[in-house]
């Protein structure tokens, strides 16, 4: 009994994950709690995947008989122990019946897949990183407002994956089958290898960095525009550009939203409210512009966004004031 309440709580703050409403200590814990061991990976993978379903379907449905068939085949089984999660308490009377209910809605949701004849597999991350899984073992996180496709099971000879947003691939080798990313009119193509790419709407860009091993990146269409990148090496690729560029990637922080860690050496303040902007995914408006060009050195490793706050405005000069909207920074400025 004393387990299965723990497996309660760490499926309860879970929730409050994947609702936006977990505290940065909270989601500290969580990204620990996912990297303790493969098992509890893939049950926050899979109970990922029943939150979406739940928050899209309602179902009238039989609680207890429900509930006891999720407690029989999530909560029993030695291989899906997994280390607590702490939180404040919610009522267990509700969230039982929410795990209930969405056991029944992926149970017809499976359904609905193999009569529709579906062939892929969906993982939106909306206001978190998610970390997830494939089913060739390839790791993949996935950015906020980011989403990803592929097939349940890839093909023979290649695997083939789509992308929307953000990412970082860490990709399992296999030289019988190419990884293939498909992002807008792009492509990207590895053996095995772990790399970041990133998909802008609005610029028609698919921005590539290569963190180990070689990657090919090329029009989707048009295989000869091809380019290779060697580990350190960022390109810009658009479908509609006829050279490509390869550079030197410079930024320490393009994973910063994925290890929570930053670091400045001598940084402008507007890049270094443009990396937190993105890192802790808040609004941070300078209502002082003079103040943007201010310099600071520091690093910042797992700390919550008050904390980064406090050390910002401590260092700098400034005063910075939180609102229900953005966060408003202003003051003198320039300490340091």
């Amino acid at each position: 009994m004393e387990e299965n309440n723990k497996h309660i709580e760490t499926l309860s703050l879970l929730d409050k994950y994947f609702a936006g409403e977990c505290t940065d200590i909270e989601t500290k814990t969580i990204h620990q709690w996912i990297n303790f061991k493969p098992e509890n990976k893939s049950i926050y993978n899979e109970y990922y995947q029943l939150w979406l379903i739940s928050e899209s379907n309602k179902f009238d449905v039989d609680i207890d008989n429900e509930w006891e068939k999720f407690e029989n085949n999530i909560f029993d089984k030695p291989e899906t122990k997994t280390i607590p999660l702490h939180s404040e308490k919610h009522s267990s009377k509700f969230f039982l019946r929410i795990a209930a209910s969405i056991t029944l809605i992926f149970a017809l949701s499976v359904l609905a897949y193999y009569f529709s004849g579906s062939k892929y597999q969906k993982i939106v991350a909306t206001n978190t990183v998610i970390e997830s899984v494939l089913p060739d073992g390839s790791q993949v996180s996935l950015n906020a407002n980011s989403k990803i496709e592929y097939p349940e099971t890839f093909e023979k000879n290649t695997r083939k994956v789509k992308l929307d947003g953000e990412a970082f691939f860490d990709v399992s080798h296999d030289k019988t089958k190419p990884f293939i990313i498909e992002a807008g009119d792009v492509s990207i193509e590895v053996l095995g290898t772990s790399f970041y790419v990133k998909t802008n709407k609005v610029t028609n860009k698919t921005e590539v960095i290569v963190k180990t091993g070689r990657v090919a990146v090329f029009e989707t269409k048009n295989k000869e525009s091809k380019v290779v990148l060697e580990p350190g090496q960022k390109t810009e690729f658009s479908a509609k550009e006829t050279e490509h560029q390869i550079i030197e990637n410079n930024d320490i922080n393009f994973l910063s939203w994925k290890t929570m860690n930053l670091s400045f050496d001598n940084s402008p303040l507007s890049q270094v409210i443009e990396d937190i902007n993105r890192v802790y995914h808040v609004e941070m408006k300078v209502t002082k512009p003079s103040v943007n060009n201010c310099l600071i050195t520091v690093s910042f490793e797992n700390q919550n966004l008050e904390s980064v706050l406090k050390i910002l405005e401590s260092t700098l000069n400034l005063e910075i004031k939180q609102t229900k909207s953005s966060i408003e920074i202003s003051g003198e400025g320039c300490w340091q």
